[in-house]
């Protein structure tokens, strides 16, 4: 399974109904849309927060809400092995530890988001940079305009 997580250029990361993620920038968007449209038979799935957020687009199927009470992500997990995550970070993080995840797209938005200096008190510091570092390798950066996408394969063991 992928996970697509959008991220400042400060390492922070959306949080909290308040954040519609507007900081990522029309960029982002188009990054997003060349990483998930024309993925036929793929199934994606976000936190049921992250959800709200995500456009309908033509060529790509619905987003599947995730939630612990009615579609967990070992649900989503058993049924789509080949599935994209589409973040927020806490169900990102728990794929991660599960191992699941395979492919990690880190997509960076030039926005420097500290919640001190700029007010932005729905922002919380990326904390998964200690499980891709031991578990992933950096295959590829792609840069597109001032956004650029890090792309990280699992360590085979």
């Amino acid at each position: 399974m992928q996970l697509i997580l959008g991220i400042s250029a400060d390492k922070y990361v959306s949080k909290g109904p308040n954040d519609n993620m507007k900081w990522l920038g029309s960029d982002d968007k188009s990054i997003f849309k060349l990483l998930t449209l024309g993925a036929h038979n793929v199934n994606f799935a976000a936190s049921s927060k992250t959800c709200d957020y995500i456009p309908f687009l033509p060529g790509r199927g619905p987003v599947i809400r995730l939630s612990r009470n009615d579609y967990s992500l070992d649900k989503f997990y058993n049924k789509n092995p080949n599935g994209v995550l589409l973040g927020g970070q806490t169900i990102a993080e728990e794929a991660i530890k599960s191992k699941i995840i395979d492919r990690v797209h880190l997509c960076f938005s030039p926005v420097i988001l500290d919640p001190e200096k700029n007010n932005h008190t729905y922002a919380q510091k990326f904390i998964l940079d200690k499980y891709i570092e031991k578990e992933f390798d950096l295959q590829m950066i792609t840069k597109i305009n001032l956004n650029e996408v890090y792309t990280y394969d699992r360590i085979k063991s």
